[in-house]
């Protein structure tokens, strides 16, 4: 197994070359820093394939048990991955949410100790694509642990991946997928589809309580119009407040109608939204910037204004749920299985699941 300290000093001028290209670049990197960062993320890959290796030999492993190639990675690939680990570190430095957020960070340790065989074989594909993943979370106040606890579920599956072309592929599209499932709503149609190419394996790794291939099927296709589906009793949800205040609104949005994406338009004196609200999660978009509209609002489907009895339903599950309820609604529309509810004394907008 290659030695980290061997592979430093053999490859010192090249490593040294790539540093400096980039601190030329970005001025703010810390060469101490990096080194430091570089190193645990490198030692905790060699661990890992170090540990793959001793497991296999000694049978000890559960999903090779046998001395197979999957399970010996030879140094030339050893080394091409140290390279792309640098690079990758050396990209992220300076970047405000990779130094701030320690569970950022704490990705490729987590993804080389589950996934050893395609960190070994795919690792700037693997990783760009997780810690992609990561920051679109991060951005939404999502925690990465939510996504993480549905990734290494595929972990049994690490040796088909690395083999496989396909599998491989589609592994990288459920990374993605399962951003949604973390949280990350305005995926849900996009996500909807990737996660019906899964194999039965996937599947119930996945979503080992379901009974069988044909019931997700039904889930999946169900939630392609309900946001909500399987759950007895969702409760409304409260987004947005005022932008002083570190949210999204300038003053009180006005809802503009349905968009094909599977979210509802709104807007403020300065911009437009999308708000999307599932099972798993919610969020508001911006879309364009300040005082212009975003390119769907040209053609927003036909608003659905509610009648007296569905506002005094929403109404009503506003109060069960304890939430704020201004004096008065002034815009209203259902899409989707959702009654959305907007004042125009107020910056937030009511969801209301039905």
């Amino acid at each position: 197994m290659m030695n980290l300290g061997a592979f430093l000093k053999a490859h010192r001028e090249r490593l040294n070359q790539r540093f400096r290209i980039r601190w030329l670049e970005k001025r703010s990197i810390s060469g101490d820093d990096f080194l430091r960062e570089y190193k645990h993320l490198a030692e905790a890959f060699i661990g890992a394939l170090t540990s793959l290796q001793n497991d296999a030999a000694t049978g000890r492993s559960i999903q090779t048990p046998e001395v197979g190639p999957e399970n010996q990675i030879s140094d030339s690939k050893i080394e091409t991955t140290l390279f792309e680990l640098y690079d990758l570190v050396l990209d992220l430095q300076g970047h405000r949410l990779w130094n701030e957020d320690a569970s950022l960070r704490d990705i490729p340790g987590l993804i080389f100790a589950s996934f050893p065989r395609l960190s070994a074989n795919h690792c700037d594909e693997f990783l760009s694509r997780a810690i992609n993943v990561g920051f679109n979370l991060k951005k939404s106040s999502i925690e990465v642990q939510r996504w993480w606890t549905l990734l290494k579920r595929f972990a049994p599956m690490d040796s088909q991946y690395s083999r496989e072309k396909a599998s491989r592929e589609r592994f990288f599209r459920l990374m993605g997928a399962l951003g949604w499932l973390a949280g990350l709503s305005q995926f849900r149609l996009s996500a909807l589809s990737v996660l019906d190419s899964m194999s039965e394996e996937e599947g119930r790794a996945l979503f080992p309580s379901v009974k069988s291939p044909e019931s997700l099927r039904r889930w999946l296709v169900e939630m392609q119009d309900n946001p909500w589906a399987g759950l007895a009793d969702p409760s409304p949800i409260v987004l947005g407040g005022f932008r002083a205040f570190g949210y999204q609104f300038r003053n009180p949005p006005r809802i503009l109608g349905a968009d094909n994406s599977g979210g509802l338009l709104l807007r403020d004196s300065h911009q437009t939204y999308l708000v999307f609200a599932d099972r798993f999660g919610a969020q508001i978009v911006g879309l364009g910037s300040d005082g212009q509209a975003g390119s769907t609002e040209e053609n927003p489907g036909p608003l659905a204004e509610l009648d007296g009895a569905a506002l005094k339903e929403c109404i009503s599950a506003i109060k069960k749920a304890d939430l704020p309820l201004p004096e008065k609604f002034h815009g209203s529309h259902s899409h989707l299985k959702t009654r959305f509810l907007v004042s125009e004394d107020s910056y937030f907008i009511w969801v209301i699941p039905r």
